[in-house]
C-alpha cells in the first residue's frame, strides 16, 4: 500500500493533453473510447431519460446485451441524479475491467454545478473501489458551445473532483492514480485550460 501522496511522478507537461497531478492523481484530457480504452475503472453518465443522441450509452449497451436497459426497464436503474451503478468483469470487446455508470438526472435541469456535483460522486467511488486507472466519459450535452459554459463545467467539474481528493483518507492502493477526462466532440483546449486553472486556483 502506498500512502497518498508518495510516489509521486512529474509528467512531461508540455503535452496538449495534460492537465496536472494533485496529490497523486496525475489528470490528462484525450478522448476515450467507451470499449477501447484499457483502464481498470470506465465512468459514464446516463440520464433519466434515454437520449437519442447519446450515442456513448447506445454502444455501451449494445456491447452488454441491452444490460442498462432492461435494468431501466425494471426500475433497478433509472438514471436518477447522483444514483451509482457498477458493473464488474466487462464481457468483450469492452478493455475496462469495470464500469461506474452514474445517474445525471433529468438533462434540462443539469447545471454546471450539477456536473461538478457528479465530478465529486466519480471520483470518491473511484477512490473507494481503489482505482488506479479511470477513463471518465461523464458529459453535459452542450447546445450552446460558448466558451463560457465550457469553461464554467470543467472547473465545476474539476473542483468537484479535488473536494473528493481531499476528503479521501490518506492510503490508497496506487502511487498515482491515472485520471483521464474524455474531451471527445468538447473544445478540447477551452475545457483542459480551464480544468488546469482551476487546479492551479486549489493549489494556491
Amino acid at each position: 500500500m502506498q500512502s497518498f501522496g508518495e510516489g509521486r511522478e512529474r509528467m512531461d507537461e508540455s503535452g496538449s493533453g495534460v492537465i496536472g497531478t494533485y496529490r497523486a492523481v496525475r489528470f490528462t484530457a484525450r478522448p476515450v473510447d467507451a470499449l477501447l480504452t484499457d483502464v481498470e475503472l470506465l465512468i459514464v453518465g446516463m440520464p433519466a431519460a434515454p437520449d437519442p443522441a447519446d450515442d456513448i450509452t447506445a454502444r455501451l449497451d449494445t456491447a452488454l446485451q441491452r444490460t442498462l436497459v432492461q435494468l431501466r426497464e425494471g426500475g433497478l436503474f433509472l438514471g436518477q441524479f447522483g444514483e451509482t451503478l457498477v458493473l464488474d468483469r466487462l464481457p468483450p470487446p469492452f478493455l475496462a475491467c469495470s464500469l461506474l455508470a452514474i445517474g445525471m438526472g433529468e438533462l434540462a435541469k443539469l447545471d454546471p454545478r450539477g456536473m461538478g456535483v457528479l465530478g465529486e460522486m466519480a471520483m470518491r467511488s473511484a477512490l473507494k473501489l481503489g482505482s488506479c486507472d479511470v477513463g471518465y466519459m461523464v458529459k453535459l450535452p452542450l447546445s450552446d458551445q460558448s466558451p463560457e459554459l465550457i469553461a464554467r463545467v470543467a472547473r465545476e467539474v474539476m473542483a468537484g473532483m479535488l473536494r473528493a481528493i481531499d476528503d479521501h483518507p490518506a492510503i490508497m492502493r496506487c502511487a498515482i492514480l491515472e485520471w483521464v477526462v474524455d474531451d471527445h466532440d468538447v473544445p478540447a483546449g477551452i475545457a483542459r485550460e480551464a480544468m488546469r486553472q482551476e487546479l492551479a486556483d486549489w493549489t494556491n
